[in-house]
């Protein structure tokens, strides 16, 4: 018991065994011939309680204190020797000697990695190799726990399976499959028969490939008799919903490794002395590499960066927003995803994007925070590969910058979660103040695109219909213009706005240029009979 459960301070004891035929006289104290146990440091024995002789088959306690060790175990009634010991945590070389410590009979050499470590357990010596015990508090004075010997076939698992600590063993079959992690079998002798597969996790139900990973396992073990491992260690035999954590074997193939081979699961990696976790991680990064299974959303190019709001109109940290694009007709899991190197914000487990689908973050979601005078985002893989990134100079208020098939440009139409939209020409009303000649207006939210980013967008080739005045009260001049593409075909509508410089709104419609004539007359008709009516007129097609 070298790591008692809390303060190890008078808690550790070791237990000695007479395997011989003859009984053994132990020589307490410093005299000749007397013994010595050694934990690094050479320590006396003195006799606390029982006999100094050990008949055959029979057991002897050194205590670091005696008093504790019986009131840990208040059934003792053996042999107890005091023995000042301080046994490390992470291993240790203890020995014995019967000549004062000139030369050492038993030597044996423990670890934590076979359990025993702070979790009421000790470590029990069987055939020459350590093992947990499997009855709380460890075996002192008594035979130790039963080791089954595991079939010689489990040797050529030896590359990820650790079973040098022993395994609990048992061959079962399968009468339920409940997902691709999860199956039933018919007994396990006092374990739960509910089996979640270790080290792994295949996708739950209403995420990609969960149907696909069902029926593999299905397929591979449903009604067969397998082979089942189990830690020996206690904490790790059992999770929190009751399930007995194991490695399923068939036909000579480990069905958790299957599983992570065809890209039906991911790494589940919560500590189990069982398994060998850097091998099967490199199996993991096998269909990684191929995107395989559910990780074809690993290819750069499926999900990108869209859309972005670094400067709305209001309160930038409520108002902010990213948008992702999945550009594959696949439903894709994001969940562990990381936006924004600075920040990295982990995108939430259990979040998938729909085909051809959007998914929006908030500023209060991520506390991302988009820098209006320029700036950079980056889209990164769970595993730190970056996917997708783009920068920006200075935002303009209440515009999104805005991914289009040419390239990236700024426009107040903001389309969050839903289709990029770019409207090319917005026509103003201005007031009439010396008013001059106005031709081919730009509109405000057609914003000039940085040098560095004008090589990259292509604009449709427009022609413009000159500025005609419609109409003229004492305050304003009503100004009305089209355009078209001129490489769209005639049939195309172009483009109409009305507005008045009262009022902080506009009106915009697409007609034809032969409709937009006959509105004309109609709207000019309309103006002699309400000359100086202040009315916003609104025309649709």
């Amino acid at each position: 018991m070298y790591d008692f459960p809390g303060s190890d301070d008078g808690n550790e004891w070791v237990e000695i065994y007479n395997f011989g035929n003859e009984e053994v006289k132990i020589i307490a104290g410093s005299g000749a011939n007397s013994w010595r146990f050694s934990d690094g440091s050479n320590h006396t024995l003195n006799l606390y309680s029982g006999s100094t002789i050990i008949q055959p088959a029979q057991f002897a306690i050194l205590a670091d204190d005696p008093a504790t060790f019986l009131t840990d175990y208040p059934q003792f009634s053996g042999t107890i020797f005091k023995v000042p010991m301080s046994l490390k945590n992470t291993g240790d070389t203890l020995k014995l000697s019967a000549d004062r410590g000139l030369t050492w009979f038993s030597e044996v050499t423990y670890s934590n990695q076979c359990g025993g470590d702070d979790d009421g357990y000790s470590l029990e010596r069987s055939q020459d190799n350590w093992y947990i015990s499997q009855k709380e508090g460890g075996t002192p004075a008594e035979e130790n726990s039963p080791i089954k010997p595991l079939p010689q076939n489990l040797d050529q698992f030896s590359e990820f399976l650790n079973l040098s600590c022993g395994a609990i063993y048992f061959r079962s079959k399968v009468n339920f499959v409940v997902d691709g992690d999860t199956l039933k079998v018919e007994n396990l002798a006092g374990l739960p028969t509910a089996i979640r597969l270790l080290g792994i996790d295949s996708p739950e139900l209403g995420f990609p490939f969960y149907q696909q990973a069902k029926d593999f396992v299905f397929q591979m073990v449903f009604d067969k008799e397998v082979e089942i491992l189990i830690s020996p260690k206690k904490a790790q035999q059992i999770d929190e919903f009751g399930r007995t954590l194991a490695v399923i074997i068939l036909n000579e193939q480990i069905l958790n490794l299957s599983l992570l081979r065809e890209g039906l699961a991911k790494r589940f990696d919560k500590a189990n002395q069982l398994i060998l976790a850097q091998n099967w991680d490199e199996i993991e990064q096998e269909a990684k590499n191929v995107y395989k299974g559910i990780w074809a959303s690993y290819q750069k190019g499926n999900v990108v960066i869209s859309e972005l709001l670094p400067d709305p109109v209001g309160n930038d940290n409520e108002l902010e927003w990213i948008e992702l694009q999945n550009l594959t007709s696949d439903t894709l899991d994001l969940s562990g995803w990381i936006l924004d190197k600075k920040t990295q914000f982990k995108i939430p487990n259990g979040t998938i994007i729909a085909p051809l689908g959007f998914l929006v973050f908030t500023r209060p979601q991520t506390r991302i925070a988009l820098n209006n005078d320029g700036d950079s985002l980056d889209l990164y893989f769970s595993d730190g590969t970056l996917v997708d990134s783009i920068s920006y100079l200075k935002a303009p208020e209440g515009q999104s910058f805005t991914r289009f098939p040419n390239g990236w440009v700024w426009t107040t139409t903001l389309t969050p979660a839903s289709e990029n939209i770019f409207q090319e020409k917005i026509i103003t009303a201005v007031k009439q103040t010396n008013l001059p000649a106005v031709e081919n207006k730009i509109a405000e939210n057609q914003t000039t695109p940085p040098v560095e980013q004008q090589n990259s967008i292509v604009t449709e080739p427009t022609k413009i219909i000159k500025t005609i005045k419609i109409t003229k009260t004492k305050k304003y001049t009503i100004l009305v213009a089209g355009s078209y593409s001129s490489k769209l075909q005639p049939q195309v509508k172009g483009t109409l706005m009305l507005e008045k410089s009262s009022i902080n709104w506009y009106i915009q419609t697409k007609i034809t240029e032969t409709l937009l004539i006959i509105l004309l007359i109609f709207y000019f008709s309309r103006q002699l009979w309400n000359l100086f009516v202040k009315v916003p007129m609104q025309l649709r097609h």
